[in-house]
């Protein structure tokens, strides 16, 4: 390889004139350039990449280059490693070594022309090896020019290893750093700041030596904090290193006793002129009305109007309230807008009417925001053709204290908050447009916390793999992003001090560990993009997926002869290929391995659906499986010959028909045992890592080839097919058969329902896709299917996800040139509640139709729920501990009694899902006397009063006592 040494005679002269000196000597040694096109090696550069990095002499291609060079003995010891690139986060190794995972440069060094220092190398004599890897969209960091030059000074003679694979510590675990420096360096000062005040908190001096030692660091308080490493006068020595530490074991701390608001702006739209406005809106009946053009039937000139909020505090928590008429059909999304969206706003939104009764009365939607300017737009969207965004008042409260807890102990049952991508809390919870440094990100989780105890949220079900980006630093899935470098939800530039990839999985569980939270991470995993070739490689092929055929076994291939194409939609791999099924215990191994130790971590889930689904977890549906592999080991492991010759080019089809004709019970049998026992070992290997944990498979419909649709009938035929076949016989197509999970506990499957539906509906097909969600939402038989029994009673967990409202958004409409991110449109993701408590409906309907012991709800978009009606359901549910229940015989639909057994405790909650009160009458086996839960108070309860929409559950004072008959006395 071309390697330039510059000439000895130069170094000589530079040394002599400015470098160190050691024991009256002056050592002149070599410095090294690399010609960026003359590596030594690379992996997975296409051919065009290499022909551009020849041309060009810059490197920015997706993969890993190394460049090896020799060390004779006079050339031996301290080295500083300078390159000209981008500022995005690369991982470096030395001799294999993995150095770290940082951009290529470092403030704290000054920069000399178009170099910039990236660290300090001790160079033995040898052959060596620098490599550098990012195997990751988009790619090598434009590396132009790399340079090793002799070290001048004690700042070039340090270096600094931290002993741990993730910054992120538990309140006095040990955090070891190993630190090597020059010989004869006299003393170095380390010193610890806190970023939150610039405090120095911690300061010590430590005595050189070329030995290396190993230090400990001190992690026995709370918050993020810098190491600094500087000589007293060559400055500083080594990189910044960023850490934090979360102390888990005071989970009250700060937590406020009453919400303290006040109110600092009314507007009323009937006097006040929206500042922004596609056309003015019109005072009708009390209540101001937009034009009726909609964002989905019309996108180039949809209705909106927007008005533009002044805060006192631009980092402040608020509170805005929209009072609004539910008198019609309205569909419309509520948006708080700042320049630093990424380039998500914070979207709420209302629906009502269509199946909502409408209430013909003023109802309120609340949207709880933390503040990143001082002017934020509340943006207001129009999103069918012929309704009108509606609105009477705006009231913008500053919320001044913390927010109270609403369970003082920990809960047995769980409601949970899901986010469907990676850093979507960080957009949400106020995180500023600072950098990816973990201020922003640990600030934004501990707001998460206290809004998940405000609301009764105890379970994070966060997703930690999805569409490219990954929350840990994970060894088995290249090409996947760590999330804080994707570009959404942070902005600002890399941090330049993480020795490490940032563990963001570790920051969420210890902050929920503090908060006495549950957490779940999930898992769709995608395969767009550079993880097909680096999964071509491991599974034996070529490492170049665009060469694969359907003759690729492990490729799952369809009835038309179909493979995973480029498009999100479209399936790939083949899930009962043995090597599709290893790397994927081998995620579930690392993660099981890695956060075993946290008591938050309740295991990790799967999701089945069909947007982005890539076929890991199952089938697709009835008409993928059709590959050679696949057919082979159904013909061996059941003895049943297929007469379909492999060398048919036909084949595909033709095994379609004779399977689903002939064989189809065998056939739809033989996948769901072997998907079921693909999932039972991965289950054992949680298990196997922390008793306790559990495998939850959320299950977004009963099928997931959404490419298929099209083909098989689009809403309308699958709409039809669902209502001949139900949902579980569907779901069996693909592989799950709900009847095996039943007596399974350590494995949770979940129907997740899209909510509220039909709201996206639109063109032809509005109204089979509106019937298809309203079924999904309605049917109790995916609730029975998926039910864990135990004898007469059961248990059962459900999943909403939001089924927000997406549109691109030109930020000029509402006064912004362009975002932060130089961004001109922002991407609105609304989530629609129902007015008043019927945003409790779909909970309640779920809770009369099965014991709900795991609630999930949220996606994107607003995803805190309204806590003027979540909050007094919760404190009823959570109330009631996780038992298996019965449910007490009556012939209603809408009222419905469950009880179950702790010892010879009995507990029961009775669910209005109407929009009447009722009256109830309850006989008991013995007495009637009952605890309700949420009050501790002790009532009779022969008879008991449910408002619209409640919950209310209750213990009976008498042992054994439980609920034999209910009667609904009344109901209007």
């Amino acid at each position: 390889m071309n390697i330039n040494r510059l000439p000895t005679l130069n170094s000589r002269i530079f040394f002599a004139l400015g470098t160190f000196i050691f024991g009256g000597h002056v050592f002149a040694r070599s410095s090294f350039e690399f010609s960026v096109d003359n590596y030594s090696k690379q992996n997975f550069f296409s051919t065009a990449a290499i022909s551009s990095i020849k041309d060009k002499k810059n490197i920015n291609s997706v993969g890993s280059v190394e460049y090896r060079f020799t060390i004779s003995t006079e050339d031996a010891g301290w080295y500083e490693l300078w390159v000209e690139a981008g500022d995005w986060p690369t991982d470096l190794f030395l001799d294999n070594q993995l150095l770290g995972h940082f951009p290529l440069r470092s403030s704290v060094w000054r920069q000399e022309g178009r170099l910039r220092k990236v660290t300090n190398l001790k160079l033995d004599e040898g052959e060596h090896a620098i490599r550098f890897g990012r195997l990751y969209f988009p790619g090598l960091p434009n590396i132009r020019n790399i340079a090793l030059k002799p070290s001048e000074n004690y700042s070039g003679m340090v270096a600094a290893k931290v002993n741990a694979s993730s910054m992120v510590f538990r309140k006095g675990e040990p955090f070891q750093l190993y630190l090597q420096t020059g010989q004869s360096a006299g003393t170095l000062n380390l010193n610890i700041r806190e970023t939150q005040n610039e405090k120095i908190i911690w300061s010590t001096n430590q005595p050189a030596t070329s030995a290396g030692e190993t230090l400990s660091i001190p992690t026995d308080r709370e918050g993020v904090f810098d190491l600094t490493i500087k000589h007293p006068v060559a400055g500083q020595s080594a990189r910044t290193i960023q850490y934090v530490v979360i102390d888990t074991d005071n989970p009250n701390a700060d937590i406020a006793s009453s919400e303290d608001k006040q109110l600092i702006a009314t507007i009323d739209p009937a006097t006040s002129a929206a500042d922004y406005y596609s056309s003015l809106p019109i005072l009708a009946k009390g209540y101001v009305e937009s034009g009726s053009n909609g964002a989905y039937e019309n996108p180039v000139n949809p209705d909106y109007f927007a008005y533009t909020l002044r805060l006192p505090d631009k980092n402040g928590f608020y509170l805005v309230e929209v009072d609004y008429p539910d008198d019609e059909n309205r569909t419309f999304t509520i948006s708080l807008v700042d320049e630093a969206v990424n380039p998500y706003a914070l979207d709420s939104g209302v629906v009502t009417g269509g199946s909502f009764p409408l209430s013909n009365s003023t109802k309120t939607s609340q949207l709880y925001f933390y503040a990143r300017t001082n002017n934020p737009r509340l943006l207001f969207l129009n999103w069918h053709a012929n309704q009108q965004i509606a609105l009477s008042q705006i009231r913008v409260y500053k919320i001044s204290s913390g927010l109270p807890s609403l369970m003082a102990q920990p809960s047995e049952r769980l409601f949970g908050t899901f986010f469907e991508e990676t850093l979507r809390f960080t957009t949400y919870f106020g995180a500023g447009p600072k950098s990816s440094e973990w201020d922003e990100i640990k600030k934004a989780a501990d707001r998460w916390a206290e809004w998940s105890r405000f609301v009764g949220n105890n379970l994070w079900m966060q997703s930690i793999a999805n569409y490219q980006s990954v929350m840990w630093p994970s060894k088995v899935l290249p090409g996947y992003a760590p999330a804080e470098e994707d570009r959404y939800g942070l902005i600002g530039p890399p941090s330049e001090k993480d020795p490490v990839q940032k563990d963001l999985v570790r920051l969420l569980l210890l902050t929920a560990e503090k908060n006495n939270l549950a957490f779940i991470g999930e898992l769709n995993i995608p395969l767009i993009g550079f993880i097909r070739d680096a999964l071509d490689l491991r599974f034996g092929g070529s490492g170049d997926s665009s060469r694969n055929t359907n003759e690729t076994p492990w490729l799952t291939v369809s009835d038309q002869g179909k493979i995973g194409g480029k498009s999100p939609f479209d399936p790939y791999l083949n899930p009962v290929h043995p090597k599709a099924q290893e790397w994927v215990e081998s995620i579930f191994s690392e993660l099981a391995e890695r956060y075993k130790d946290s008591p938050a971590f309740n295991g990790l889930a799967v999701r089945l659906m069909g947007w982005a689904f890539s076929s890991w977890q199952a089938f697709p549906s009835i008409h993928w499986g059709y590959d050679d592999f696949t057919v082979r080991l159904f013909e061996k492991e059941t003895g049943i010959e297929v007469p379909v010759p492999e060398t048919d080019a036909g084949r595909f089809k033709k095994r379609y028909d004779w399977l689903t004709q002939t064989q189809y019970e065998r056939w739809v049998s033989w996948r769901c045992n072997k998907i079921f026992d693909f999932y039972k070992r991965l289950a054992s290997i949680l298990q196997s890592a922390k008793p306790g944990l559990k495998l939850y498979i959320n299950a977004f419909g009963p099928d997931y080839s959404a490419s298929d649709w099209g083909q098989y009938g689009g809403w309308r035929g699958r709409a039809a097919k669902l209502n001949k076949m139900g949902w579980s016989a569907v779901i069996k197509e693909s592989g799950i058969d709900p009847e095996m999970f039943k007596s399974y506990p350590n494995i949770i499957l979940s129907n997740a329902s899209y909510y509220p539906p039909g709201v996206r509906a639109k063109g032809a097909e509005a109204a089979s896709q509106a019937e298809v969600e309203l079924k999904e939402i309605q049917d109790p038989s995916y609730i029975s299917a998926a039910a864990h029994n135990d004898k007469n009673a059961s248990e059962s967990s459900v999943q909403f996800l939001s089924n927000y409202m997406e549109y691109d958004f030109p930020v000029i409409n509402i006064g912004f040139n362009k975002l932060l991110r130089d961004k001109d449109k922002l991407r609105i993701c609304g989530a629609l509640e129902p007015p008043g408590k019927l945003v409790l409906s779909r909970y309640l309907d779920a809770m009369v139709k099965g014991n709900i012991t795991l609630f999930t709800d949220g996606g994107v978009g607003y995803v805190l729920g309204q806590p003027n009606a979540l909050r007094p359901f919760l404190k009823e549910y959570l109330n009631v501990p996780k038992i298996p229940m019965q449910k007490v015989a009556n012939d209603s639909d809408v009222i419905a009694l469950w009880y179950g057994f702790k010892s010879d405790q009995v507990y029961y909650y009775l669910v209005n899902k109407s929009d009447k009160a009722a009256n109830v009458k309850i006989n008991f086996s013995g007495g009637s006397e009952s605890i309700r839960l949420a009050s501790s108070q002790v009532d009779d309860t022969a008879t008991i009063s449910l408002e619209p929409y409640s919950l209310k559950s209750f213990t009976t004072v008498e042992p054994n006592s439980y609920p034999m008959r209910f009667d609904i006395v009344s109901l209007n």
